[in-house]
């Protein structure tokens, strides 16, 4: 099935995908991949990111837009842009 539009955003920005029973497997499914995608083709960004999250105090919510913010920081603004990335990576390695 096709993947809703804004899904890698709703993915990064709060937990209600994986909170809710009807969607928790594809979002697990997409987040497991995002890390996969992110590690093979954005190592240094990954880390970099990774190392962040690291220093949060857990359980310490930062909102979406915190959450959105800090990965954009990273990884640049344009979702749009990465998503397709993303998603042509994952068509390869099906």
């Amino acid at each position: 099935g096709g993947r809703p539009s804004g899904s890698l955003k709703t993915l990064l920005v709060d937990d209600q995908r994986f909170r809710n029973t009807r969607e928790a497997l594809e979002a697990y499914a997409e987040a497991w991949a995002l890390n996969y995608f992110l590690i093979r083709q954005r190592p240094k960004q990954y880390l970099e990111y990774f190392k962040r999250l690291a220093t949060k105090t857990p359980w310490v919510a930062d909102g979406p837009d915190g959450r959105l913010r800090e990965f954009q920081e990273v990884f640049g603004d344009d979702l749009q842009k990465l998503d397709q990335e993303f998603v042509r990576y994952m068509r390869k390695v099906d």
